[in-house]
């Protein structure tokens, strides 16, 4: 778990309202140095270099669509070689396997890796080290989330061998105009659980289910009690079955006090649990109508907890929706325990992008990493997904 990050928590360097998390970076210019690893640092890449890079990614077309379209406004004079993973995850092939025949056969310039990729390769030494490079060019490391900086570091034993332009953290939503209306406080940063709840249950508990107003909306896919109390667990590092005697533990005073925590939060009626004999959303159902499903969307929920993607169903419920009031949200961190208040599990890096270290075009991949990780690309970023 990592420490935890406040409101803007979703760009590491505060790019508030973004939808698209992005790790704002500085656009560097390139120095000369030793980076170790007998390798010389790649020298400033000119504007009217030709150069042709392979980079590891899904496929051509989402690299272009996310990365590699707004590069080339930058340098137009870089052709760019997708590598695609796909092909490890077909049917009958082993992805360990399958990653390591790509990396050796098609030596990628730049590589997207999952952790325990990138925790695979900084180990053999086959990364670029970068922390010299940063240091040469002044990189404002300090304006970067910690938490961004300490996971990556963390599968790299303290260096820096890579940057992740993207990472998923959720967070507590609230309706500011609820709030108000019926008097409670806003939550807090760092609240714990009972502390969440407490608060729901302040929200009336009666009227038309469809239409009434509750207190935390748990979306259909985490809405069961059992949901609940799994996340509240989860908060105090409980585990259904202990790792070491393989024995289950839900049966513990830990486990009972968490699901008596649930239990009271859904017979208070203000934590929204939907009818489960209700109809799923089918294909004919009109985009109106999966909009509105969420009820914090719809203005009907104080509260919910929920990643980035919420953003643009907000944006778009405003857009499409012309008779809804917009939602005056803010937002604050995940419950956390009680017990530690300064770390959350909330938050988490699925992608880090580093540089082979044989790689013939480490000037050109160096030029790309850094607009990947650039204030320029975040800030472009959020004005595409509604952010300011």
């Amino acid at each position: 778990m990592e420490k935890i990050m406040r409101s803007g928590l979703w760009s590491a360097r505060y790019t508030a309202g973004a939808a698209t998390l992005v790790l704002a970076g500085s656009l560097l210019a390139g120095c000369n140095l030793n980076l170790g690893a007998g390798k010389a640092e790649p020298k400033e890449f000119g504007k009217d270099e030709q150069a042709t890079i392979k980079v590891m990614y899904y496929n051509d077309r989402q690299f272009l669509q996310q990365y590699g379209t707004l590069f080339w406004t930058k340098f137009p004079n870089v052709d760019i070689n997708v590598i695609s993973t796909q092909g490890m995850y077909r049917q009958g092939a082993d992805p360990k396997e399958e990653f390591k025949k790509l990396v050796e056969e098609q030596q990628p310039d730049l590589l997207m890796l999952q952790p325990d990729q990138y925790e695979q390769l900084a180990g053999e030494g086959k990364l670029y080290d970068l922390e010299p490079l940063i240091a040469k060019d002044k990189y404002d490391i300090a304006g970067i989330q910690p938490a961004i900086l300490e996971t990556v570091k963390s599968k790299s034993g303290g260096k820096l061998y890579g940057l992740a332009p993207l990472f998923y953290s959720s967070a507590v939503f609230f309706n500011k105009d609820l709030f108000d209306q019926y008097g409670v406080p806003y939550p807090k940063d760092q609240m714990s659980w009972e502390e969440l709840l407490e608060l729901s249950k302040r929200f009336p508990a009666t009227g038309d289910p469809q239409k009434r107003v509750y207190g935390l909306y748990q979306n259909r896919g985490s809405s069961s009690l059992y949901s609940l109390a799994s996340m509240i667990g989860r908060t105090q590092n409980l585990s259904v079955v202990d790792s070491g005697s393989i024995k289950v533990t839900v049966k513990s005073d830990a486990w009972k006090k968490v699901f008596q925590t649930a239990i009271d939060a859904v017979k208070s009626g203000t934590v929204y649990t939907p009818d489960p004999n209700g109809s799923p959303m089918t294909s004919y159902r009109t985009y109106e109508d999966y909009l509105k499903e969420n009820l914090f969307v719809a203005g009907t929920a104080a509260m919910t907890i929920d990643g980035p993607y919420l953003l643009d169903n907000i944006a778009q419920a405003q857009s499409v929706l012309k008779d809804m009031k917009p939602v005056n949200w803010e937002l604050v961190t995940v419950p956390v325990n009680p017990q530690n208040r300064e770390v959350s599990g909330a938050f988490s890096v699925q992608q880090i992008f580093a540089i082979n270290a044989q790689s013939p075009n480490l000037r050109a991949a160096w030029e790309l990493l850094k607009y990947m990780n650039s204030d320029e690309y975040a800030k472009i970023q959020a004005k595409a997904t509604g952010g300011t």
